[in-house]
């Protein structure tokens, strides 16, 4: 899955307090918020708001999460410790108190994002966003994110508006946990300072490990869940600890060292946000960069006053930090938000619009949701349960919210697809609209059995992963058969990604009526043949297929199909010219019949791989019903990998379906009344099955060619 945001903005007004538990006497700071930890956030949110906006020209912006949860870290420790010290901690007031400065802002935040979803998106993104907003209420976002982020068919969801919660997300899980581990630590060390600080730096290294070896085995998921993201948060306390154990000698005596570190801590917090892109493996080691700047900038503040708390403490850095939480919150939905409400380029001014926009509800946010909850009385009294009924509330309107949303959703659908199934078989559902012979006016133009919710979950068993799709990360041959298994006149092998499967439910049928056995091989994100090495699990199934195709002398042809049209860009190794001629050649002298099935239109991709146009997005936001959201022909079919590479090989038949999905200008994803694609590529279930008699008809002939 994709990065989205990076922070979490943990609130402390009352910085200074840590002072007392550090025992510094005479501190300048004592009474006031520590600038320097303000000027951090400030830092922090200006990174990732600008990572999102030009994710071009900061590609790193993503370390203000380390940022912040160091931050986080350092003021939980030390606060729980002061007050364990003291005798007076109560994990149900800690509780209460990260509620108060927590979840208002968050709440409405994520209220009025549901309420944009239900008036401004398309119904077909509904079921994600609103499993998005379910996980964010119950603040296990980064665990979903985690999943998706493996899961090959979610690589193509949509980016929700609560997807930035995921920071909250593990922020929460690490104030579930940290306040009884500290606990534990207290009492088994009996109160010495110097054996906690051993103790949290056990832990620190643990998780440090922990995330260096996850990321390297599976950064997408990495990024997200909370073991390795734990070692942020203790470095924090790390520091808190160390600096209440050592604090007699009073650190950073020297105006000019305090000074030195803060700069020399910034300037390590901007080399990563420069220096880091989306390739770079994350957390992990490389999150030591941000990690050790934040500690340096607290550190520096816990000092003498120096040039750099004077510049921390101008009054728009301060002001900038007081509000980062509500900016944060408000900024990435706004950014969602946009191209459902505006028409037109995502350009400068728009991106500009949205930054002011930001401001201006979170400056509200702030002052009058943020300020108002965290110095009420009545919330603030110790034992007081207003906190704790407030989250039970909030979770309950969104799960109500969600759960009416759901079964409006499954009304519709389930009417669109009672209209489907009354049409099932004849001539102008789907595909079969566009055969001359069937005279089906209007072949392009939406219907009663149009329904984009209905296309979103209408995948076929050759996509979703399951018995015969082997997903991303997997390598054991399984495939699936099909057709006439006993006595076939024809065995085919089914061989490449997703792509290859979305044609199984056309197949089949067809296979079925032509006496074919049909094996698959399908590993989703894998084209099969003409894989580079570097790709290391794709090229071993790959290879692995090959071999067992050309020693297999049951199987009579191989049917090869991809996702030519991604694999160009970033991606373009995963689909080498050369490499395929090799491939399709070596099928072809071990003596099989080859069949190349042209990838079918999809949406509009770049030369960069990346998706400009989402068709099935399209149609959800469209009101047309004539020929809504066609696309240009030659912006669709061009001559790509595959095509080159056949046009070579005069012994390969080539299985061209681009007229079934366009005419002479443009590419349609409305055909008979069925949604093509359920997502930016793969086709529905319901209008493969209508490609049967077509695909069937083709295949008929190249197996027994006049």
């Amino acid at each position: 899955m994709k990065r989205s945001d990076v922070i979490s903005l943990e609130k402390e007004r009352d910085d200074a307090r840590i002072n007392s538990h550090l025992s510094y006497p005479a501190s300048p700071v004592r009474s006031a918020i520590i600038p320097e930890i303000q000027a951090l956030r400030a830092i922090a949110v200006i990174l990732v708001v600008v990572f999102h906006l030009w994710p071009n020209r900061l590609s790193g912006g993503y370390v203000g999460v380390d940022v912040f949860f160091v931050i986080s870290g350092f003021l939980i420790t030390t606060h729980i410790s002061r007050q364990m010290e003291d005798r007076n901690f109560a994990v149900g007031d800690f509780y209460a108190r990260r509620i108060r400065r927590l979840l208002p802002a968050s709440f409405l935040v994520l209220v009025a994002s549901v309420g944009f979803t239900l008036l401004v998106v398309p119904r077909s993104l509904w079921q994600q966003f609103g499993g998005e907003f379910l996980a964010s209420a119950f603040y296990v976002q980064n665990w979903l994110l985690a999943g998706n982020a493996v899961d090959y068919l979610a690589a193509e969801n949509s980016a929700s508006p609560v997807q930035h919660f995921w920071t909250l997300s593990v922020e929460e899980q690490f104030y579930l946990i940290w306040p009884l581990f500290l606990m534990m630590s207290f009492f088994v060390a009996r109160r010495r300072r110097r054996t906690i600080l051993l103790v949290i730096t056990a832990v620190t290294l643990t998780s440090f490990i922990y995330s260096m070896t996850y990321t390297n085995v599976n950064p997408e998921a990495a990024y997200f869940v909370t073991p390795t993201r734990i070692w942020e948060f203790a470095s924090g306390g790390c520091l808190a600890a160390f600096l209440a154990w050592q604090r007699p000698r009073r650190p950073m005596r020297s105006g000019l060292r305090s000074g030195l570190t803060g700069a020399i801590g910034v300037a390590l917090i901007l080399i990563s946000a420069v220096a880091y892109s989306g390739e770079t493996a994350f957390p992990g080691y490389a999150a030591l960069l941000p990690v050790s700047g934040t500690l340096l900038v607290i550190a520096s503040g816990l000092g003498q006053p120096s040039w750099f708390r004077t510049l921390s403490a101008v009054r728009p850095v301060q002001l900038l930090g007081s509000i980062s939480y509500s900016i944060y919150l408000w900024h990435w939905p706004l950014i969602v938000f946009w191209p459902f409400i505006a028409d037109g380029p995502w350009g400068v001014q728009q991106k500009l619009a949205v930054l002011g926009l930001t401001g201006v509800l979170a400056f509200g946010t702030w002052r009058y949701v943020e300020l108002p909850f965290q110095r009420a009385k009545t919330w603030n009294v110790v034992g007081s349960k207003k906190p704790f009924v407030f989250v039970a509330a909030s979770m309950l309107v969104i799960l109500l919210t969600c759960t009416t949303g759901f079964l409006v959703l499954r009304n519709q659908v389930d009417v669109a697809s009672s209209a489907v199934d009354a049409l099932r078989g004849t001539p102008c559902l789907g595909a079969g609209a566009t055969e001359p012979d069937h005279e089906c006016p209007h072949p392009f133009n939406t219907t009663s059995t149009t329904d984009v919710a209905l296309a979103a979950g209408d995948i076929g068993v050759g996509v979703a992963i399951g018995p015969c799709e082997l997903g991303g990360g997997a390598v054991p041959l399984e495939p699936c058969t099909f057709g006439e298994v006993a006595s076939p006149t024809v065995t085919i092998a089914l061989f490449g990604d997703s792509h290859a499967g979305q044609f199984i439910e056309a197949l089949a049928p067809a296979a079925e009526t032509n006496g074919w056995k049909v094996m698959t091989y399908i590993k989703g994100g894998c084209p099969g043949i003409g894989v580079a090495p570097s790709n290391t699990d794709c090229s071993e199934w790959g290879a692995n297929v090959m071999e067992l195709l050309k020693a297999e002398p049951s199987v009579d042809a191989v049917i090869i199909s991809n996702a030519t049209s991604k694999y160009v860009g970033g991606m373009s190794s995963m689909l080498d010219e050369a490499l395929v001629k090799r491939d399709l050649k070596s099928l072809v002298d071990a003596g099989k019949q080859v069949i190349v099935l042209r990838d079918p239109p999809g949406s509009v991709r770049g030369d960069d791989g990346t998706e400009g146009l989402n068709v099935t997005e399209c149609l959800g936001k469209t009101s047309e019903s004539d020929a809504p959201c066609a696309v240009k022909r030659g912006d669709l079919l061009t001559d790509d990998t595959m095509v080159r590479a056949v046009s070579e090989l005069p012994s390969i038949e080539f299985v061209d379906l681009s007229d079934t999905f366009c005419d002479d200008i443009y590419c349609y994803p409305v055909i008979g009344g069925l949604v093509v694609y359920a997502d930016g590529s793969h086709f529905t279930r319901s209008f493969a099955e209508t490609l049967a008699p077509i695909l069937g008809e083709r295949l008929g002939k190249a197996f027994s060619p006049e």
